[in-house]
């Protein structure tokens, strides 16, 4: 089932990211590559299909488009995670920031902190089992 907006096919099982999937015999698919495949052949590889219309769930083979990576990328450039000054590189390549990665891990250990709070508040056997855990530590460091 796929619902019409404009020009648009809109495929009917939209995931959070906003693409269209379909369930083929290979299992699930993006659906635009799918319908690609079916009117236009095999999308060879290091190519990409682009959404010419910018709608994500399209699945109107007119709106679709084979790009090579390099071409997709220059259409979507990724922005500059940060602005600090001690940016470098790494000798991947890639981009690196060492304050926004000390920050990152900060953050990183602080939900990791709340997500064992809040379970240690709403699953009795995982409470039960901290707590044993605990008096067990406490015992076995216990002075004199």
């Amino acid at each position: 089932m796929v619902a019409v907006k404009g020009d648009c096919i809109i495929g009917s099982q939209i995931q959070g990211n906003g693409y269209a999937r379909i369930r083929t015999a290979a299992g699930r698919q993006l659906a635009h590559r799918v319908v690609w495949e079916r009117e236009r052949g095999p999308i060879p590889p290091g190519h990409q299909i682009h959404h010419r219309c910018g709608t994500k769930g399209c699945i109107n083979v007119d709106h679709l488009e084979l790009l090579t990576a390099d071409e997709h990328g220059r259409l979507h450039p990724r922005p500059v995670k940060c602005q600090h000054p001690e940016r470098t590189t790494r000798p991947s390549g890639r981009g690196y920031c060492p304050v926004c990665e000390r920050e990152w891990k900060r953050n990183g250990a602080a939900n990791r902190r709340s997500q064992r709070r809040l379970r240690y508040e709403t699953d009795p056997v995982y409470r039960a089992r901290r707590l044993e855990e605990n008096r067990r530590y406490r015992e076995a460091n216990r002075d004199g």
